[in-house]
């Protein structure tokens, strides 16, 4: 219930104080009295429109100041996102007090309890408060928009209503999340193509992992040919083939310290040693003898591998390290795979769609019937009424 309204500095009013009593309450005067410009200034305090020429002449600022009584009101269910600290406002005080404050720029501040509020907020918590009933309200029965909601409103509850509405809610969510799949896929799409060109790129050269690695120490050895030969074949040399070979002169060594055990036990220790020493240089023979053997190489093999130590660099070079090729090569795989995920949820969401359209479909044709029924119930009760008021001939039908 309004308590009071507070005035000043607006338009023609100076100060104005009004206080309000429980019941019906009528403010009469002649035309031009400023029964009108109460009722702005009221609006204003509710949140509607305001600007600096309202403000009285020689002032510096307008206010007004509507005081309610709110302890039977809930505002559980608004929708203005500072609701919390409303709640908060209104907590300890059974008046709820919404003021406004014009200054010459045009600008205006708000207030809930002497607390600073945005305007959209006051407008919100104003509109619970206050039903404004003008001598043109009867037009909005013009408005076919309007039809449907009075005939509703005659039904009572009803659950199919709700069900609906709930139902195209989802609708209409499931249509957007279609339309932002589809802009993703769209996108994706482009995106593939990139990264199947990249891919089919990188397959042409097939690259193994260590490949690299392996091509140039094999390089290394194939440009240095002449060289290596020379040095496996002089090892070879020393350890085998000449008359006094190295293992030639640790096998016959061997055998003299042999003969030494028999005086000196000691030699027995120097026996095995050089019995180790003759293997480990046996193994090393034997090495070198498979080296050399193997060490022939087609004609032009070293260009082949050049060619494709080239080309290997090459994505080296590209992905800053030959490991990052192979890192590349399964993002790649794991995105396209995941793209081509977009399809089955595009189809998936078109199935829901579809699912949720026959619903309305089938609610809608329920309410429909349900609104012809109460129709003709609501004709009957208004043309009652109407007789009821004097307009004995008076007919009202709904198409």
């Amino acid at each position: 219930m309004l308590k009071s309204l507070y005035i000043k500095n607006y338009a023609l009013i100076d100060e104005l104080q009004l206080e309000f009593q429980n019941g019906l309450n009528i403010i009469t005067g002649e035309t031009g009295a400023g029964k009108s410009i109460m009722v702005d200034a009221f609006m204003i305090a509710l949140g509607e429109r305001a600007s600096a020429s309202l403000i009285r002449n020689n002032e510096k600022k307008a206010i007004v100041e509507a005081t309610f009584d709110i302890d039977d009101l809930n505002f559980d269910d608004l929708s203005i996102n500072d609701i919390e600290e409303v709640k908060e406002l209104l907590e300890d005080s059974q008046d709820l007090v919404l003021r406004r404050e014009i200054n010459l720029k045009g600008n205006s501040r708000s207030f809930i309890n002497d607390s600073l509020v945005a305007v959209n907020t006051l407008k919100e918590v104003g509109d619970r408060l206050v039903d404004f009933h003008g001598q043109h309200q009867h037009q909005q029965l013009l408005n076919s928009a309007y039809h449907l909601t009075a005939l509703d409103a005659t039904i009572g509850d009803d659950n199919k209503l709700k069900a609906y509405a709930d139902e195209y809610k989802t609708y209409k969510s499931k249509i957007k999340a279609l339309k932002d799949l589809e802009e993703k896929a769209k996108e994706a799409k482009i995106t593939s193509d990139h990264y199947k060109f990249e891919l089919e790129e990188i397959d042409k050269i097939a690259p193994h992992e260590n490949e690299l690695d392996e091509i140039e120490k094999k390089l290394e050895i194939l440009e240095n040919s002449e060289k290596i030969f020379s040095i496996v074949n002089e090892l070879d040399f020393i350890l085998n083939e000449a008359d006094s070979s190295i293992l030639n002169q640790l096998k016959h060594a061997e055998k003299l310290i042999s003969q030494l055990v028999e005086y000196d036990a000691t030699f027995s220790d120097f026996q095995a040693e050089c019995n180790s020493a003759y293997i480990s240089l046996k193994e090393i023979s034997r090495y070198s003898s498979s080296f050399k053997a193997n060490f022939d190489f087609e004609s032009g093999e070293v260009e082949q591998l050049k060619s494709r130590y080239l080309e290997l660099n090459g994505l080296k070079k590209k992905y800053s390290s030959y490991e990052e090729v192979f890192t590349r090569i399964d993002f790649l795989k794991t995105e396209l795979s995941s793209y081509s995920n977009y399809d089955l949820q595009i189809d998936t969401l078109k199935a829901e769609i579809l699912s949720h359209k026959r619903s309305l479909t089938e609610l809608a044709i329920a309410i429909s019937n349900i609104r012809k029924e109460r129709a003709v119930e609501f004709e009957n009760e208004l043309t009652d009424k109407l007789k009821y008021l004097g307009m004995e001939n008076a007919k009202f039908q709904i198409h």
